[in-house]
């Protein structure tokens, strides 16, 4: 048995370290634009479940406590502390409050909120920042709300682009759903933002 071969270590050799760490790279940056979208679509769906979840919660306790309960959609932070926020159209957070006609809010007002913003890179549009729901979980609506979900860096499929936006509508009778603006109306697919 030759000698030098008996104490001869087991690993990697540097060129085989190398073409490892080439492979590698090269996945990472064929991967990486898909890895993105997927992450932005994932930010999109956890700012619009969470707004669901909101308006689902608002008119539940309007029912539960058979009272005036609203939905805000405020900028800041949403919290008790925060409780008299200003609704906001675009803001991403969302408060549950037992609604003041008066717009006068106390601590004791407040149900629930979203806390402060886990989804930065998500956008919200929508065309009412408030819906309040009575004690049989209908709405203060004269018109469906809409709540659009998107990302200003990116544009949605239904426009050509590649990122899958959402909407989360709000109908007249209080009923809450979450949809998708790309699927066509009139094709009988339940995911379609057709009323």
């Amino acid at each position: 048995m030759n000698p030098a071969a008996a104490t001869r270590q087991g690993g990697f050799t540097m060129v085989e370290l190398l073409i490892t760490f080439a492979i590698f790279a090269l996945l990472l940056v064929i991967g990486l634009p898909n890895l993105t979208l997927w992450i932005q679509n994932t930010n999109i769906r956890s700012a619009a479940e969470s707004i669901q979840n909101g308006l689902q919660l608002a008119r539940t306790e309007a029912v539960r406590r058979n009272t005036q309960v609203e939905f805000a959609l405020v900028a800041g932070i949403a919290d008790q502390a925060n409780v008299s926020a200003t609704p906001d159209p675009a803001g991403l957070n969302w408060l549950v409050r037992i609604f003041q006609p008066g717009g006068s809010y106390t601590s004791t007002d407040f149900i629930e909120g979203s806390g402060a913003n886990s989804t930065p890179t998500a956008l919200v549009t929508a065309s009412g920042a408030t819906v309040v729901f009575n004690g049989l979980g209908r709405t203060n609506l004269t018109a469906i709300n809409t709540i659009q979900i998107t990302n200003p860096s990116y544009t949605c499929i239904g426009a050509g682009g590649e990122l899958r936006c959402l909407n989360v509508v709000v109908q007249i009778g209080g009923q809450i759903r979450m949809c998708d603006p790309s699927v066509a109306v009139g094709t009988g697919d339940t995911r379609s933002c057709a009323p």
